[in-house]
């Protein structure tokens, strides 16, 4: 209706439930566009009414099952039983060196004379054209 127009209201989620002026849905049956400030502007420059909603959920910082977009964009390749995600954790990787050992002295590739010239010729052309430039690392 035309008697809200340009009204603020902050409902919680009691309130919410209980005004049948508001929607409320679940996530997984309503995929909301959003859109930027900017096209929300050309909007408003246009005519158009414009409703705004920030709705954020403080009860739980875990995620669900429904919050990751990659299990919702493809079911069928999840189970339908699909208990939870896996804990938060931290990958853990390492090489293992063996100590005191020092990198090897040669070339990781090996060129034939032939293929070093034109690799040095190709490495000149470009550095001259400014494509590339010697690295100081």
């Amino acid at each position: 209706g035309g008697n809200n127009r340009g009204g603020v209201y902050q409902l919680g989620a009691v309130n919410a439930q209980e005004d049948p002026k508001v929607v409320t849905g679940d996530r997984n049956q309503s995929r909301l566009k959003i859109i930027s400030c900017i096209k929300a502007r050309k909007y408003i420059e246009n005519g158009c009414e414009l409703f705004q909603a920030q709705v954020t959920e403080t009860m739980s910082k875990e995620k669900r099952v429904e919050d990751v977009p990659v299990i919702c964009d493809f079911p069928k390749v999840f189970p339908e039983d699909l208990p939870g995600l896996p804990p938060p954790r931290q990958v853990k990787f390492r090489i293992d060196l063996i100590p005191s050992a020092t990198p090897m002295a040669r070339a990781p590739y090996q060129l034939a004379p032939s293929e070093l010239k034109e690799l040095s010729e190709q490495l000149k052309e470009l550095s001259e054209k400014g494509f590339i430039r010697p690295s100081s690392s």
